[in-house]
C-alpha cells in the first residue's frame, strides 16, 4: 500500500510539473514600443526664439534664394547644472513612413 501511495504522489507531481512547463510557454509577454523615446535632462535648458518648437506643417520645397530670405529657426541650449555636460544636435530626416527624406530637400548654411 505504501508503494502505491508513493507512485500516486509521484505521478501527481510529474503531471503538475508537465502542466506548469506547458503553461509557461503560453505565459510569454511580448512588449512592442509604438511611440518614440523622449529623454529629458535637467542640466540643459532649450529656448526657442519664436515658438515652442520647429513645426513644418504644410511645408513645400522652395529655392535656395527664397529659403535664405525666410526667418531661420533659432534656439539656444544652456547648461544649468554645476557639472560639465556635453550635447549633440541632430537633424533627423526620417519620414513617418520610415523612409528617409532625400538630401536634395535639405539645405544648411
Amino acid at each position: 500500500m505504501k508503494k502505491k501511495n508513493k507512485v500516486l504522489i509521484l505521478s501527481i507531481i510529474v503531471v503538475l510539473l508537465i502542466g506548469i512547463a506547458i503553461s509557461f510557454a503560453y505565459w510569454q509577454i511580448i512588449l512592442k514600443q509604438e511611440t518614440p523615446n523622449v529623454v529629458t535632462s535637467e542640466c540643459f535648458q532649450i529656448n526657442f526664439t519664436e515658438s515652442e518648437g520647429i513645426l513644418l506643417n504644410n511645408a513645400h520645397p522652395i529655392s535656395d534664394e527664397e529659403g535664405q530670405t525666410t526667418k531661420p529657426y533659432e534656439f539656444t541650449i544652456t547648461n544649468v547644472c554645476n557639472s560639465s555636460a556635453t550635447y549633440q544636435i541632430n537633424l533627423e530626416t526620417f519620414l513617418p513612413s520610415g523612409k528617409q527624406l532625400p538630401e536634395k530637400y535639405l539645405r544648411s548654411i
